[in-house]
């Protein structure tokens, strides 16, 4: 699930006033069907780096145990945007990943923070693998699960419900166990 900030920021972020209760929802719905949410992804920006441990809180309260941060890359939407952190947030969100990961929180760093230089040794333990369409699930921007490959999730998932409802916003259906979408 991908929240970048507490409620107001993160629907100012993602231009939709209910993208952040959509998605609370519907990880409510896969932790009533047995599938929890795991992980939580947050891109980093200059608008909401100041806001890190607020939303820490909110994903504490959520009950999330992985918290993945990626920093925003000057590339596609955000070509120009001049929201991309400079060298000085990006070692204060190094810091704050090292020195806020917990039994209760593991906090660790996107695909998109490849080689950290000094920081690799202090912040990263093994090589880097992305686990979205493997062995778990997406919920996207507008409240829509994405694919998942195991069967075991993917049950999870229908279960839930939220697999097959359309988002009102996009008309986007994912598509029971074979993971496919339409639009």
């Amino acid at each position: 699930m991908s929240l970048d900030g507490p409620e107001q920021t993160h629907n100012r972020i993602r231009g939709n006033e209910q993208s952040f209760a959509r998605a609370v929802r519907r990880s409510e719905l896969l932790k009533r069907a047995g599938t929890p949410v795991l992980s939580v992804a947050t891109t980093v920006t200059k608008n909401n780096i100041k806001e890190i441990e607020d939303l820490k809180q909110v994903l504490l309260q959520l009950g999330v145990p992985l918290w993945r941060f990626a920093a925003l890359m000057p590339i596609g939407r955000a070509e120009g945007a001049e929201a991309s952190l400079d060298g000085e947030e990006l070692a204060w969100l190094l810091r704050y990943a090292k020195e806020n990961r917990s039994k209760r929180m593991h906090i660790y760093l996107a695909e998109n923070l490849t080689f950290l230089g000094e920081w690799e040794r202090r912040i990263r333990g093994r090589p880097l693998i992305c686990p979205i369409g493997f062995t778990a699930c997406c919920i996207g921007v507008d409240g829509t699960c994405g694919a998942a490959r195991s069967s075991r999730t993917q049950r999870r998932i229908a279960k839930a419900r939220c697999w097959r409802r359309p988002s009102p916003r996009s008309g986007r259906r994912v598509s029971g166990a074979t993971g496919s979408a339409r639009s």
